[in-house]
């Protein structure tokens, strides 16, 4: 038992740091492929995703260990459904009011749409993290493993794609996140 903890610990802690990894790699690309203003403004839109990303998560990832793991035990596929309407809510909510916003104080009209994509997309990619945690809670680190890194990968594929290949710019790492999430949503 003790030996199957360590290799499930090392797989669980691998994927994270391989994926990261990965993304990592891009910092080249997007050097040699974009602008110093045009890295900067897709950094800016990336980090504002990732802070909605977590403000619609409200926590919702540790309610379902609360709720499969408790003696009031609801049901995994009930628990699962419950959390997706409520991100997927919440996420609409916040794209609401961000529209709003951005109506009431204009932005850039092409950092909204990208921001407006992101969003979109991030809802999407909690199906994709449900999965993985789906996977941690059967037991199945391999395929916890395997599904994270097919995730950067094709984030890291897709990027190559729209930056190097079809020479997008700014608008290619975008496209490239939107397409991976959607695709991973799947």
């Amino acid at each position: 038992m003790l030996r199957s903890f360590f290799k499930n610990t090392v797989i669980y802690a691998l994927q994270p740091f391989l994926s990261k990894l990965l993304l990592f790699a891009l910092v080249p690309l997007y050097t040699r492929y974009l602008s110093t203003g045009a890295y900067g403004n897709v950094e800016y839109a990336l980090t504002i995703s990732a802070f909605y990303a977590a403000i619609i998560d409200m926590g919702l990832s540790n309610a379902f260990w609360n709720f499969r793991l408790s003696e009031h035990r609801q049901g995994e596929a009930k628990v699962l459904f419950n959390m997706l309407v409520a991100t997927t809510a919440s996420g609409m909510v916040l794209l609401a009011l961000y529209l709003l916003a951005c109506w009431v104080f204009p932005l850039d009209q092409t950092l909204t749409i990208w921001l407006v994509l992101l969003f979109l997309s991030e809802i999407g990619k909690k199906f994709y993290d449900t999965s993985l945690m789906l996977y941690t809670a059967h037991d199945k680190p391999y395929h916890f493993l395997w599904g994270g890194l097919w995730y950067a990968l094709l984030i890291t594929g897709l990027n190559f794609w729209f930056l190097a290949y079809l020479q997008l710019s700014e608008q290619g790492v975008v496209y490239a996140y939107v397409l991976g999430a959607i695709l991973a949503g799947f």
